[in-house]
């Protein structure tokens, strides 16, 4: 999400002045802001629903940054992309499982890869009933690239410390 957007730091993170980009202050010790940077007011309740809020936007945010940066590759793309450069080959099933895509967002994430280039799909050696999905090889790169470029926009004048805390909180979300 562009900070300019209501998004907000972890403590730490903003830049000279005590403010991120957008003039907007971070909210003192991190704590949580509403999507317009005013402090929350309330309990818990209001902090879940506008921490839910923010997440929705930021990962809105991130799915156009990476479909409008690559003609049509979304988000989605590129993490199995990124897959698949990492272990693939791999078949649709194991893709699935590892990215908790359904079957049919594969299935299209793998179709939009291929229209791009980016992957490939072939049978297996072993088994020809078996389909195999792999990263092309300037795939790999360019898939990398990409990605990376559009996440290191987006995180402009963070620091590593607050990316870090930033990445533990979200992984500390449990989902029953």
């Amino acid at each position: 999400m562009h900070p300019g957007h209501g998004a907000t730091r972890p403590a730490g993170t903003h830049g000279k002045g005590g403010a991120h980009r957008g003039g907007r202050a971070a909210a003192p010790h991190g704590g949580p802001t509403a999507s317009h940077g005013a402090q929350i007011r309330g309990g818990r309740k209001e902090a879940v629903i506008a921490a839910v809020h923010s997440l929705r936007r930021a990962s809105a945010g991130f799915q156009r940054l990476f479909t409008e940066a690559h003609a049509g590759v979304t988000l989605a793309d590129v993490l199995v992309l990124h897959l698949l450069a990492e272990h693939g080959p791999l078949t649709p099933g194991a893709v699935a499982k590892a990215t908790g895509l359904t079957s049919g967002g594969v299935t299209a994430a793998l179709d939009r890869l291929e229209e791009a280039g980016l992957a490939s799909r072939r049978p297996s050696h072993d088994d020809r009933r078996k389909v195999l999905v792999s990263a092309a090889p300037h795939g790999r790169l360019a898939g990398m690239r990409r990605a990376h470029d559009a996440a290191e926009a987006v995180f402009a004048g963070w620091s590593t410390s607050g990316i870090d805390a930033l990445r533990r909180a979200l992984d500390g979300l449990t989902f029953p």
